[in-house]
């Protein structure tokens, strides 16, 4: 974004919301990405010389370098790291209700609420809002 945008804090501000935006569509938020992004921009002139390279060393040197140092932290303390997948997805029997729910009606009732740090109290929320808007869909279609 720096070669791109001359102005700094615009190029910060669009670096940090397209590598949160990329890190959110592929489900793998992690907020130090954002920093990255900064450091790039506002890491003066040694930085701006390594170009590309900066994606090289140091970014991926310290992130390959943190990722062993975490499977041999675990590994030593008896912890699987990292994690198997499971080999089938199992899931839960649907809740019966009275009006079934879509996943347009999941959809609809998320772009009402929160997106993250979702509790009991948020689910049931929006369970609720969900149901809700289910209920209306039925009652228009009869």
């Amino acid at each position: 974004m720096s070669q791109l945008i001359p102005h700094p804090a615009i190029a910060v501000g669009v670096a940090a919301g397209l590598a949160i935006l990329l890190m959110f569509k592929l489900r793998c938020l992690h907020p130090p990405g954002g920093a990255v992004a900064l450091t790039a921009i506002l890491g003066g002139p040694t930085v701006q010389q390594m170009g590309y390279h900066f994606v090289l060393t140091p970014v991926l040197l310290n992130s390959v370098t943190l990722a062993l140092l975490a499977m041999l932290f675990n590994n030593l303390a008896g912890r699987r790291y990292p994690h198997p997948l499971a080999p089938e997805e199992v899931k839960p029997e649907p809740v019966a209700m009275p009006v079934p729910l879509t996943r347009a009606d999941l959809h609809q009732a998320l772009q009402g609420g929160e997106l993250l740090d979702i509790d009991e109290d948020d689910l049931q929320a929006l369970l609720q809002r969900a149901e809700l808007i289910a209920q209306r869909r039925q009652a228009a279609s009869a």
